[in-house]
């Protein structure tokens, strides 16, 4: 018990000094602190209107919290068990102590639970088992007198077992069935004193439930896995196949509409190739060839990152408009056949009164002879790109992309984090 001097103004306006002693368990805090209203009154009231205001407030409250929130299923009167119950505390406290320490038969017998009672391990500890049986106890006779105390009475109620309307003697029997057979529910008790109300209440229904969430975790670990397993299975076969160079690639007149990013960068056959989104421009897709600002002038170079930061994939929509593509990004690139200048640039515009489907370079319409002469110089220029394992690079740097976006997303977190603190 902790002591305490206190100063307060006293009668006559004299400040005299008072020994407060204060409750050494929660029980009797409540009481406490309403005797305070005498010695110690309060010197700053609430802001906002309190519920609680009365000369016993504290205890009011502590009593709201703890109420009784499901009427007792039997008249006190009418259960004779209750009785032979109490008769037989210390043996029932025996037997609940009993349960808890029993590792025989039990339906964990390899989880991690496992450990709090077994004898001799680091978090052993008979004491607080034996405790918290004690307290068991009590509540159970508490329940069966007044009600349950809790938040999960209809959760409970919604198993194939239902035992709440059974006897005090009844009751304790379950109780220590569930408690000797499964070490999940028996931690419950040890660690959460809320959980103790819910095994009293219904202790066949919450030993069944912890057998359901178990198959449910099974379930998801073999569907996690079997997942695993065909990642691993598609991963390999995408490894097999010959990789495919930037020559290969076709420069079709760009079409109106929408294509999936996912699509061109898996290379399926029915998807829209790379040059469907620069429609024939000196450059792919890949950072890896992107355009020096030596070739450039002070343009930034297109790639992938420029196109993916700029344009419509900012949310990770994996749609891209054609059109949009063409009229709203910066898409400038060095024009190396129709101006042999490096300094040469041609932007690709929109012209007011007519819609097209292809990028313009000073009004001269590039042909699709052109465009494919256009890639093999590329690749000819570039010499890196036929030493690229293939154009799977396209999925790599997609998926790095991504990578740099959540990092980027983490640091503004961070950053605004730090903002927050600062501030």
């Amino acid at each position: 018990m902790s002591f305490l001097f206190v100063r307060f103004l006293g009668p006559g306006n004299q400040y005299t000094r008072q020994l407060v002693k204060f409750p050494s368990n929660s029980t009797e805090m409540y009481t406490f602190l309403d005797s305070l209203e005498q010695i110690l009154p309060p010197t700053k009231e609430s802001a906002v209107p309190l519920k609680f205001t009365g000369a016993r407030k504290w205890q009011e409250a502590f009593d709201h919290d703890s109420r009784v929130t499901c009427a007792r299923d039997l008249d006190p009167q009418m259960d004779f068990t209750i009785v032979k119950v109490l008769k037989q505390r210390d043996w029932w406290v025996g037997e609940l102590l009993q349960a808890m320490l029993n590792l025989c038969n039990i339906r964990d017998p390899h989880g991690p639970e496992v450990r709090l009672f077994t004898p001799g391990h680091k978090h052993y500890d008979e004491r607080n088992i034996e405790a918290k049986c004690w307290l068991l106890f009590g509540i159970l006779i508490d329940q069966v007198t007044n009600g349950y105390r809790g938040s999960r009475s209809q959760s409970l109620a919604k198993t194939k077992r239902d035992d709440r309307h059974v006897n005090a003697e009844q009751r304790i029997q379950n109780v220590v069935q569930a408690l000797k057979f499964d070490k999940r529910v028996c931690k419950d008790v040890l660690q959460d004193p809320t959980r103790i109300n819910d095994l009293v209440y219904a202790p066949l229904a919450v030993a069944d439930r912890k057998l359901v969430n178990e198959k449910n975790n099974t379930t998801k670990k073999e569907a996690i896995m079997q997942l695993k397993q065909k990642a691993s299975v598609d991963t390999g076969e995408k490894e097999d196949q010959e990789p495919t160079k930037i020559t290969d690639l076709q420069a079709p007149a760009l079409r109106k509409g929408s294509f999936n990013i996912l699509q061109l960068i898996k290379g399926e056959p029915s998807s829209p190739k790379l040059d469907t989104m620069l429609a024939g421009t000196d450059s792919d897709l890949d950072g890896e060839y992107e355009l020096d600002s030596d070739y450039a002038g002070n343009d930034p170079p297109i790639g992938n990152d420029s196109l993916i930061d700029n344009g419509p994939f900012v949310d990770n929509d994996p749609f891209i408009d054609n059109d949009t593509l063409i009229e709203d990004n910066p898409l400038t690139m060095f024009n190396k056949f129709a101006h042999p200048d490096p300094s040469s640039m041609f932007t690709v515009r929109k012209p007011a009164t007519e819609r097209i489907f292809a990028p313009q370079t000073h009004g001269t319409k590039r042909s699709l002879q052109q465009l494919e002469a256009s890639n093999g110089a590329l690749a000819a220029t570039f010499p890196r790109a036929e030493q690229e394992p293939g154009l799977n690079v396209l999925e790599r740097r997609y998926r790095e992309h991504l990578q740099r976006q959540t990092e980027r997303s983490e640091d503004r977190q961070q950053k605004k984090q730090r903002r927050t603190h600062d501030g």
